[in-house]
């Protein structure tokens, strides 16, 4: 599912560079949904849940997420020092100096410390409140909250509890995509959808659905829920369109199951696994530095705000390139040694779980 996952990645960097309206919003959604399906499988296949496998989960976990994200936040230092403060809260607003060890701490562990991490100031890598969210999903499922298939269920149901609620209180949006519990829901559904992968992959071999078909239905039907509200909702106002609206984004995670079985299925189109595997060892460090990326692209060439309007494709295709080249040198340089000592990890919990078993 790298070429899923790349694509995601991009539209994240299209949304905050180019101006392009809540294309990103609807890729964290479909992230969080690939993420419990991937984090209850390593879970349940390769660490368990006893405190062993706790222990080797979240090294393997430190490690893939750690070192490039600290080179990527040693760059965005060095890049507020030589540009000024000035000019990167221009950029963006919540790019400076932390004032307090408590600031530094947050951005170090990328761990803000709030229900809404997207309200936190600074984050020196604006993307990572993600990770806050996604990391407090990790937690909860390390220590067995999708062991099995009925736990699972339950988290599900109070994860369908919670979207009632905030839906009849009439919350605002950030109640269904920034606030840490608006996560419990693409990850309960995709965790499972690792307890149910049998059943559907059954159901698209009877059918003969072949992977190509599903991913394309999946990436229309999520921009089709990204551009509806834009075109229409909010145009036209009349009762209850603010609520659905909102309920347009979890109504993204159907769309994101099935992009992601057809992704585990078969590589997209006409890639072969190992450019599949390029692409999906691109999409995290591209997530994690476009921003300094397109600081230090706009300070060069003068500009000091992405567009808000999508028509400044100068910055964005020179800050994609950019993150792109970054990014493959993170692989190389970060993220491949480092390989090394993950694989070990995983082949000893893979040899403690099967003797236990």
């Amino acid at each position: 599912m790298g070429s899923l996952r790349f694509i995601l990645a991009s539209w994240v960097v299209l949304q905050h560079i180019l101006g392009v309206w809540m294309l990103g919003v609807h890729a964290v959604e479909v992230f969080f949904v690939i993420s419990g399906y991937l984090m209850t499988l390593v879970v349940n296949e390769r660490y368990g849940c006893d405190a062993a496998g706790f222990g080797r989960f979240w090294s393997n976990r430190i490690l893939r997420l750690y070192p490039s994200y600290w080179v990527v936040l040693s760059l965005t230092v060095v890049t507020i020092f030589l540009v000024g403060q000035d000019f990167t809260r221009e950029f963006k607003s919540v790019i400076y100096f932390p004032g307090t060890i408590a600031g530094w701490l947050q951005n170090i562990s990328m761990l803000y410390l709030s229900i809404d991490p997207l309200t936190v100031e600074p984050r020196m890598s604006d993307a990572t409140w993600a990770l806050t969210v996604e990391l407090f999903y990790y937690f909860l499922i390390s220590i067995g909250i999708s062991r099995s298939k009925l736990i699972t269920y339950v988290w599900f149901g109070a994860s369908i509890l919670y979207l009632i609620a905030i839906t009849a209180l009439k919350f605002d949006l950030r109640w269904y995509y920034n606030i840490i519990f608006a996560g419990s829901l693409p990850f309960s559904v995709g965790a499972l959808c690792y307890h149910h992968r049998q059943e559907i992959f059954g159901l698209l071999e009877r059918y003969q659905i072949r992977s190509w078909q599903l991913f394309c239905a999946a990436l229309v039907i999520i921009l089709g829920a990204t551009y509806f509200p834009r075109i229409y909702l909010l145009e036209v106002d009349f009762p209850g369109s603010a609520t659905l609206f909102h309920l347009l984004l979890p109504a993204t995670i159907l769309p994101a199951v099935i992009a992601l079985f057809a992704s585990i299925r078969d590589p997209w189109l006409p890639f072969g696994r190992r450019t599949d595997k390029v692409f999906g060892d691109l999409s995290y460090p591209v997530y994690i530095s476009h921003w300094v990326v397109g600081i230090i692209v706009g300070y060069l060439l003068g500009i000091d705000k992405p567009a808000q309007s999508g028509s400044n494709w100068l910055l964005f295709t020179v800050t994609y390139i950019g993150t792109i080249g970054l990014s493959y040198g993170l692989i190389k340089l970060v993220d491949e040694p480092v390989e090394k000592l993950r694989d070990q990890i995983r082949t000893l919990s893979e040899r403690r779980l099967t003797e236990r078993n």
